[in-house]
Parts: C-alpha cells; sequence; structure tokens
C-alpha cells in the first residue's frame, strides 16, 4: 500500500510542485499585507481558498452553505477622545501621559499621594503601604522601579509587574493610580492595547517627565476611556462527500501577523513592516490545498474528508476554537485531524520532520514507523501546543501535527515566500499523503490522553496546575479549557470549563494574572483555589 502510494504521489509531482509556488507567492505577497486575522488581506486570502476549493470540487461546509465561518473576536483596544488628565486645572497634553492596557474606562478626582513603588512585600519586609491609612478618594502615584531596580536578579522582581501593583492599589481603597519613571534601567510601560487583559475598576495612566516632588499633594482630574475593536474573522471549510460515517481533518491556519502590531513579532526595528508569513504559515495553507487536491484524485472513500483553514491562530488558536464549539459536522465522528503549521523550511543539513501528537492515539506509533520517507520523524507525544491540533485533542480526537522547524525569520518580515524549500515541502506532501491513505484502512482510531506540559508557561516557572488555559474567554477570572490528568489542577478536581478566581491569596482575574500567580509559587507549596463551576464558588485545595 506505502509503495503504490508513493507511486500515485510521484506521478503527480509534476504537476503538483508548481502550484506550492503559486498559492505561497500569492498569500505571501505584500498586496496581502500579512493576513491579520479580520483584516482585508485575510479576507483576500479567504476568497483565494475559496476559488481553490471550487475549482478543486469540494463542497462548502461553512455557515449558510458557503465555505466561511465566521467569528467574532476583540482585536484591540483604542485610546478613545475622552481621555484626558488635569493636574491642578492644568491640562496634560495626550502626548505625555497614556492609559494603560489594563485600565478602567472611567474618572477619577482626588489629591496625588505619593505611593513609593506601590509593593507590599510583606515577606520581605518592605511595604509601601505601612503609612498609606487612608487612600479613599486619592490617587496613588507609583514609581514604575523598584528599591533595587529592574533586573533579573531584582529581590523584588515578583513585585515588578504594574497591573498587579495597580490592583493592589485598588484593593487598598485608591481612586486611580499614576505610574512614572526616573528610572533609566526601567523601560516606560509599553503603549500597547492588543493584549486581551481584563481592566481594573480605577484609572490607570502613565505620565512622563514627572516626579513624585512635582506631582504629590496636587489635585488631579483622569478620565480614561479604552474603546474596543472587534473584528470578525473567518474559517474556510470545504469537504469531499464519500457517503460514509465518519470523517476525517486536515487542516492549517492561514492567518499571519500583519504589520505586527498585533503583537507576536520577533521584529525590533522601527519601521512598520509587512510580515508575510510564508513558512507561517502559507506553507502549511498550500499543503492543505494541494492535499485536497491529491485526495480528491485519489479513490480514498472510507471516510468522508474535510479541509480546514483556520484563522486567528496567531491570536490565540481563535478559528480553530471557534470551530470545536461551533462545529458544522458531528464531532464524534472525527476518525483524526491532522495539521500542517510551518511546513516550507525543511533543513537539508537535518532532514528531519517534527510530529506532535503521537500519543494521541496508540496506533500512531506504529503507523509513522511504517513510513517509507527521507526524513527522521522526530515524534512528541503531547497533544497540546502552539498550533490548532490542541483544539481537537481537548475534544478527545487524535491529532498529528506537522512541523519542519523554526528558524532566523520566524514571526519576522524576512518569511517571505523565496526562502521556502519547495522540493521539501513536496516530500513532506508525500509523507502526508502516504498517512492519509494508509488511514484510509483503518475503521477506527483510538484516542489517549496525553501526559501534556503546559506548552505556553514561561520557562522559569518552578510550578504548575497542568491546566489549558481558554483563550477565546474574555470574562473575569481564567477559564480551564483542559486538565492534565495527574497533575495538582486535577488532584485538586479542577474540570474543564471552571472558572479560577483566586490562587492563594492573588486574584486571578486574567491569564496574566494566572501566570503571575504560577511565579510566585513553590513546589510543595499548598494553596487554595477559588473557582465559579456553572456560576456557583467553590473553594478546592492542591499541593504545587
Amino acid at each position: 500500500m506505502i509503495i503504490g502510494t508513493l507511486l500515485l504521489v510521484n506521478s503527480c509531482q509534476t504537476k503538483t510542485e508548481p502550484e506550492f509556488t503559486g498559492h505561497v507567492a500569492f498569500l505571501a505577497s505584500d498586496d496581502l499585507e500579512g493576513r491579520e486575522a479580520g483584516t482585508t488581506g485575510e479576507q483576500k486570502a479567504a476568497a483565494y481558498i475559496v476559488e481553490q476549493f471550487q475549482k478543486i470540487g469540494l463542497k462548502p461546509l461553512g455557515d449558510d452553505n458557503t465555505f466561511l465561518q465566521a467569528f467574532d473576536f476583540l482585536a484591540s483596544k483604542e485610546v478613545g477622545e475622552r481621555t484626558t488628565l488635569s493636574i491642578d486645572d492644568n491640562q496634560v497634553n495626550n502626548e505625555n501621559f497614556y492609559p494603560l492596557s489594563f485600565s478602567g474606562n472611567t474618572t477619577a478626582e482626588g489629591k496625588i499621594i505619593d505611593g513609593g513603588f506601590g509593593i507590599h512585600a510583606l515577606e520581605l519586609g518592605y511595604d509601601d503601604y505601612a503609612k498609606l491609612t487612608e487612600l479613599k478618594n486619592k490617587i496613588l502615584l507609583i514609581n514604575i522601579s523598584s528599591p533595587d531596580g529592574i533586573h533579573p536578579h531584582s529581590k523584588y522582581l515578583d513585585y515588578h509587574n504594574l497591573k498587579e501593583r495597580a490592583r493592589v492599589a485598588e484593593e487598598k481603597g485608591a481612586s486611580g493610580v499614576i505610574f512614572y519613571n526616573i528610572d533609566a534601567t526601567a523601560p516606560d510601560p509599553e503603549k500597547h492595547y492588543t493584549q486581551k487583559i481584563t481592566s481594573l475598576e480605577i484609572p490607570v495612566t502613565f505620565i512622563k517627565n514627572e516626579t513624585s516632588e512635582t506631582l504629590a499633594g496636587k489635585n488631579v482630574i483622569i478620565t480614561v476611556e479604552l474603546v474596543e475593536e472587534r473584528r470578525v474573522g473567518h474559517n474556510v471549510i470545504g469537504w469531499i462527500d464519500n457517503g460514509a460515517n465518519s470523517f476525517a481533518v486536515l487542516g492549517a491556519h492561514y492567518d499571519h501577523l500583519g504589520y505586527g502590531e498585533g503583537g507576536g513579532s520577533l521584529y525590533r526595528g522601527d519601521d512598520k513592516m509587512i510580515h508575510n508569513g510564508a513558512d507561517d504559515n502559507a506553507s502549511g495553507t498550500a499543503m492543505v490545498i494541494e492535499l485536497a487536491k491529491g485526495v480528491g484524485r485519489s479513490g480514498l472513500i472510507n471516510q468522508n474528508y474535510v479541509f480546514i483553514l483556520f484563522s486567528g491562530e496567531e491570536r490565540g488558536l481563535l478559528g480553530s476554537k471557534y470551530f470545536v464549539d461551533n462545529p458544522t459536522i458531528d464531532l464524534s465522528k472525527i476518525k483524526y485531524m491532522l495539521n500542517m503549521d510551518m511546513v516550507g523550511r525543511v533543513d537539508t543539513t537535518k532532514n528531519a520532520i517534527s510530529i506532535m501528537g503521537s500519543g494521541t492515539s496508540p496506533q500512531w506509533d506504529s503507523l509513522l514507523n511504517l513510513q517509507t520517507t527521507p526524513f527522521d520523524l522526530v515524534k512528541s507525544a503531547s497533544g497540546v501546543g502552539p498550533s490548532d491540533y490542541t483544539s481537537f485533542y481537548l475534544k478527545d480526537i487524535p491529532v498529528l501535527g506537522f512541523f519542519t522547524g523554526t528558524h532566523s525569520d520566524y514571526h519576522k518580515p524576512g518569511d517571505d515566500s523565496e526562502t521556502l524549500n519547495y522540493e521539501g515541502m513536496m516530500q513532506v506532501y508525500q509523507l502526508i499523503f502516504n498517512i492519509v491513505s494508509d488511514l484510509n484502512d483503518f475503521e477506527t482510531i483510538a484516542f489517549s490522553k496525553t501526559v501534556d506540559s503546559n506548552a505556553r508557561s514561561a520557562p522559569s516557572f518552578t510550578v504548575t496546575l497542568g491546566i489549558i488555559p481558554d483563550y477565546v474567554y474574555e470574562g473575569k477570572g481564567l477559564k480551564i479549557d483542559g486538565v492534565t490528568e495527574g497533575k495538582p489542577g486535577a488532584v485538586a478536581g479542577l474540570q474543564k470549563g471552571d472558572i479560577i478566581t483566586r490562587m492563594g491569596e492573588l486574584s486571578i482575574d486574567d491569564i496574566y494574572a494566572y501566570m503571575n500567580a504560577l511565579s510566585k509559587f513553590k513546589q510543595g507549596e499548598e494553596i487554595e483555589i477559588e473557582i465559579l463551576r456553572e456560576g456557583i464558588q467553590t473553594v478546592l485545595k492542591t499541593t504545587l
């Protein structure tokens, strides 16, 4: 069977290889402006994919008998016109101050009180609040540095987070917070409003060119208006209807970073530049289109084949998460999902391809070991990772994710179409097609849970709950999308759908507060976890 499929693919190679070049050249062209989710560039890419699906003869499987499945998401916040700062009746020029992304949309008025560094660290014998007994109707002025500066070896490293300092000020009764900076080692807070972060109730701003000596004791009025910008992204879904009782899903994301302003860019230049994302992930998009063409010609009929190009992956798997929560097919009938993310830069010196999710079915290892391929198959068992296969794994669907490796152009403007290894892409295509062909004869694919690391945790964390956050959730708290067996969260009794609102003494109002909390705990420490489960508050305990 494997020899037969190799002959089939090789017979199509001269027709298929130029198609990779054409697909990638279009999708990664400057005209599409980086295909950021919800933009005109994304819409142009979606239209191109729809056109290819129609040429192949796929049937639509999106909304209202179309190929498109729309989903709404929060793209960013913009500073509104009502945002003002007045000190002793003198309005501050808006070039000299700005609200922080976690500020509340509100107005506060009061006298400015010097709050030092705003650090409440009793275990370190330091407390800026010791002498601040009455903060009602006061605006707390906070130096963004710390008693020993801002650097990786600071004794107060766990207290550098500005949102946490502002949250403590709010908890202590302050009506608002103004941060300032006189420390050359401390960068000014980012004027960045694209992160999906839960807001505080009080206004929080940063002011330039001022100190506690120039501001303390003055009267201030702060008004902050952050206006949400919502966008609509689109998954593109087509299928081959073989009249079968099961589905095979082949997918990839087609969105990228636009001009890099929405976060995720590793480019550090001053100018805005288009991030074309040829490898990430025009390569995977081209692969899915060509696989749809190849499967359609192959005579493989023992299951229906669904081909999905997701948007919003770069913003946290938004499109794939939306699809599995709003499926256009019966999820229980999906036999497996294969995902292609960055498959265009095969390194000829290594000639290896990474395959994620090999532990999500007991049948995967034997299948992969039978493949005739020039690649060294580097397998990773976990079903959780930074790509769309994770969304399917969390619905108990066996997955495999294909990846040819990172490179110096990753998430930078240099990821252009001429940098891809198109001959290597053809070899990746052959491998995946052979796997799809072999799977045609499998009646079922058993699902296995894997022992997952928290793939998105910072490497400096010494503890983990072993949960997968719901990156689409926009409410207060951290909503759980999956729980790893045997980890502290599972031992405590955490379940998918629970919303964590407190860990120990720390309030958890979003994923950033959760990561900040993880950095403060130590292995072996017993903590309480406060959750909302179906609207009912519950307290659980676990040992980290």
